[in-house]
Formats: C-alpha cells, structure tokens, sequence
C-alpha cells in the first residue's frame, strides 16, 4: 500500500511506500482517525505534508500531529490526525438559526451557508462543494446557534442514524459533502446479501460483549422557553420501545419561538423542541459494546460483503445473544503481515432464540 502525501492545496509531494504500521479507524458517527509509524526517511515529507491520501479508502487524513522518537538502536516518526470531516469543527454557526426539512436538506443547508457560500467570504473552505442529494432523513424543525458546524451535522445525522462526510474527489480536485447510511444487511431484508458473524461462519477470529446502562436514558421531558404569564411548552420524546423507562429532563429554553424577527407556529416550535429532546437522548445512549476482530478474507470480504454503517447479524453462542446492530466503528491496522479488521458495533439485539426462530420461518 502506498501513501500520497499532499500539501495544503492538495498538490501531491511524494509518497511514502513503506511503514511500520498504519492504524486507520473509521467512525460511523465520528470523525475518523488514523496514526502512521515510520522511520525517519520520511521525514521532510511528513513534515511538509498537509494530507495522507489512500486510493484503495474514501477517507483521506489530515495530518494534526508529527512526533519523533530515538531510542537505543532505531529511530521512529509518528504521524497522526483525523479524517477530512475535521474541517468542519473549525467553522461554527455564529448566530440563531431556524431551519426545517429532512435532516440531510439541513445538514447541507447548514455546510452551503457557513463554509462553501457564506455571507463572509473569508469562512469559505476552499475547494469545498455539495456532493449528490440522496433522499435521506424525515422532515424535523432545528434552531442551532454557538454550536461548531461539526457538533450540529452529528447531531442532527445521529439522530437519524445517518451520517455525512467529506469525499476527495482527486480528479476534479474537490471535496465534496455528502450525507449517507449504511445498509441494512440483517435477515429480516431481501434488498442486500446478509452478512452474519459468528464462530459457526468461521468469519470471527475474537470477540468481547459489555454493556453498561448507568447513563442510560430513553424518555425525555424537553421544557421549551417560558412566555409571559403562561406555563412553558413541554413535548415528550419516547424512546423506550418496550424497555422501562428512564427519564431525562431537557432545558430547551434556548430554543425561541422567535428568529429573526418572525414566530414560529406552535406545531414548528414543538417539531423544534421534540430535535432537541432527540438530541439530548443520543447523549445518554446505553452502552453496549460488541467488539470483534474478523477474519477480511473469509467467507464475507470487507468492504465488499460489509461495510461502515451496515447493520449486520452477530451470533454469539456461548452467551445465548444475537445481535442485530450497526457497525459504528472500524479499525484497519496495515503492518507487515497483512491487514488486520476489528469492528465495533451499535446498539441492540435480540435473544438467540427469536433469532433463531425467525431465521427458520424466514
């Protein structure tokens, strides 16, 4: 695997065809990461260098950190950062907005407005562009303001289960933003190949389950602004589906009927404070950890058979579980011997038993 090592305007300086090890972990919901060894060799590259382009990855790293190491009989340079996505943490939304539509028409409305056409023309980020509008989301009403553009498109994509991201377009030398999802992969669906890891499909080299519920919560009051001698708006946000409930308090007082001078109907402030109470929820997710690394050469071929965001099946016999969730993160370690994959995956599952059940009814 060779490395394309770009400068500021994405120019190419040279690239790096041998390394230590290369870690390359892709983020569903997150902005990516990635941290290179090498020896010194590389250096004035690395050091001149603004972005780590791959040809075989949609990502593309920009380079935050660069640190040397001497010990007694090597030397060692480091290399690390996150993807593209990064970019955005460094503009934010500087005054109140209101805006309303599907999540992903918000989300590049959001991007068009505070970095490709802004009222300043020194916030636009060079060679930033709208990428192809996929049709994505549900119709939801949002107020952001002093948040980073970063923090409101996570927000608003997690709460969806979407996500966004930048994707280099080399030969026409662009970034182009687009929001997407994942597929679903479980047995439940006819429209992709299902993709099933367990010890039985031989695709599963180690796995570890934990979950912890302390911060647990999945049934919001969101209590909006208070009007003059009347009691505050307060919508209910439920996302218990069968679970006992755990309540969670929002303050969305922040969130005003007023915006630039006109007022919103009541069914539009409450689409308002029903985002927001969304929102908060994704903050105190339950927290359940599937961690597994799997074989990329057995019967299922990452990136072909799976991928970032699908939602797959995950058998584990020994603990009577079977989880159907979304793989949310994915961490590629490229060294010497090969690639290794390990994938954590989201939230949820269902006993072994009903998996089994509807796996011979299907």
């Amino acid at each position: 695997m060779d490395l394309m090592i770009l400068d500021a305007s994405f120019a190419p300086l040279g690239v790096v065809d041998a390394f230590i090890s290369l870690q390359w972990t892709r983020r569903y919901y997150e902005v990516g990461s990635f941290e290179l060894h090498t020896d010194m060799a590389w250096y004035d590259l690395l050091r001149q260098g603004r972005y780590v382009y791959r040809n075989d990855a949609v990502e593309v790293g920009v380079i935050e950190g660069l640190s040397y190491e001497q010990g007694e009989t090597e030397e060692q340079l480091t290399v690390s950062g996150r993807f593209l996505e990064c970019l955005l943490e460094r503009r934010v939304i500087p005054q109140r907005m209101e805006l309303a539509g599907t999540a992903e028409q918000i989300c590049r409305t959001l991007v068009d407005q505070m970095a490709i056409h802004p009222q300043e023309p020194a916030r636009a980020i060079p060679k930033l562009a709208l990428g192809a509008e996929k049709g994505l989301g549900t119709e939801t009403t949002c107020q952001c303001g002093g948040e980073t553009l970063l923090e409101k498109l996570q927000e608003l994509c997690q709460s969806q289960e979407l996500s966004f991201a930048l994707r280099y377009d080399y030969e026409n030398d662009e970034m182009l933003f687009e929001v997407w999802q994942g597929k679903d992969r479980t047995q439940g669906q006819k429209e992709n190949g299902w993709a099933v890891f367990s010890r039985g499909q031989e695709n599963l080299l180690t796995s570890d389950y934990s979950v912890d519920e302390q911060d647990y919560r999945n049934f919001a009051y969101v209590v909006g602004e208070a009007e003059q001698g009347q009691t505050p708006v307060c919508v209910t946000v439920d996302r218990t589906n069968g679970r006992d409930r755990r309540e969670l308090y929002v303050d969305a007082s922040s969130v005003k009927r007023e915006v630039d001078g006109e007022t919103m109907t009541d069914e539009a402030y409450r689409q308002a404070l029903w985002q927001k109470g969304l929102e908060a929820l994704d903050g105190y997710r339950r927290v359940e950890a599937y961690n597994h690394a799997i074989d990329p050469n057995a019967n299922l071929m990452y990136k072909t058979h799976y991928n970032l965001g699908d939602i797959c099946t995950v058998i584990q016999e020994k603990i009577g579980l079977v989880a159907e969730k979304r793989i949310e993160e994915v961490r590629e370690a490229v060294e010497a011997d090969g690639l290794a994959v390990e994938m954590t995956f989201g939230e949820d599952y269902v006993s072994l038993g009903k998996a089994i059940k509807r796996e011979v009814n299907a």
